[in-house]
């Protein structure tokens, strides 16, 4: 195994969620290459042990559109299908860069995982937090979470005004 340098990483990475971007959203259109190319890829083709893809997760500070991106993918991995293996590990590490570039949508899964602790540690004040984030964003299923959150006292003061 080689060394891979940051950079070459982030680049890696950056070429990476182009291609599978590009052509998951052929695959929703009815372009058979997209379609077999998609179908045709192994589960775990992103997986956490990926070698150059994971150093340059924490060096990622993504535009919107790239936070965008980033969200979709982070979404795949969490759910988990045919051609993306299930990864909560790397789901979570993905959510917390677009939800640090401002995306609301990785706020409220963000804070849904730190909540529950899905690939990490429960984290119930870290959840709130991001859930107040997306709410303040106008993210609606965020403001719900936050209102139940303040309704039942849970990981933040109880408190049915808010």
């Amino acid at each position: 195994m080689h060394e891979v340098r940051p950079e070459q990483a982030k680049q890696n990475l950056g070429s990476a969620l182009m291609v599978l971007g590009t052509l998951v959203f052929a695959a929703l259109a009815p372009f058979s290459f997209a379609q077999s190319t998609v179908g045709s890829m192994s589960p775990g083709v992103l997986s956490a042990s990926h070698p150059n893809i994971v150093p340059a997760i924490p060096e990622l500070s993504p535009s919107s559109t790239e936070a965008e991106a980033i969200f979709k993918l982070a979404s795949r991995l969490e759910a988990g299908d045919a051609t993306v293996a299930r990864d909560d590990v790397l789901a979570r590490r993905l959510y917390r860069i677009a939800a640090d570039a401002g995306h609301a949508g990785a706020q409220c899964n963000l804070g849904a995982m730190l909540m529950d602790g899905t690939g990490g540690p429960t984290d119930l004040a870290g959840g709130a937090a991001l859930f107040r984030k997306a709410a303040l964003r106008g993210h609606g299923l965020a403001q719900y979470n936050l209102g139940v959150m303040h309704a039942l006292g849970d990981g933040v003061i109880k408190d049915s005004g808010e």
